[in-house]
């Protein structure tokens, strides 16, 4: 007895056009749009508004001399606190990609690999 493979490449078995064309459009459209992806992530500029603050800060108060008399917390009764980058120590920001992402400065942000691991998962 013959396997399916042989079958298929004898040309016995033969898949009608329909489900070809199917077949080739599941696995197609997803690998196009994940090119589509990468491409847009590779060449454009990724949003400035998308680093800018979100959600309501924590509110302090001081008294005359500067010193915190209360401080309330913003959205979800969570602290915020906003520091611009320039502010945070060159070691710190070293530290904190090298715990979460070694290869920040190889991948240029986005790690392709990741993502499809993500997806595969």
């Amino acid at each position: 007895m013959r396997p399916v493979t042989a079958l298929f490449r004898s040309g016995r078995l033969r898949w009608p056009v329909r489900w070809r064309r199917w077949l080739l459009a599941v696995l197609a459209v997803p690998v196009i749009l994940l090119v589509v992806f990468m491409i847009y992530v590779r060449l454009g500029a990724y949003p400035v508004e998308r680093l800018e603050q979100r959600g309501t800060p924590s509110m302090r108060i001081f008294d005359r001399h500067g010193n915190v008399l209360r401080e309330f917390s913003g959205d979800e009764s969570r602290f915020h606190l906003w520091i611009p980058l320039r502010d945070v120590s060159e070691a710190a920001r070293e530290v904190f990609l090298f715990s979460e992402d070694r290869d920040f400065y190889a991948h240029g942000g986005v790690d392709h690999p990741a993502l499809l691991r993500a997806l595969w998962q």
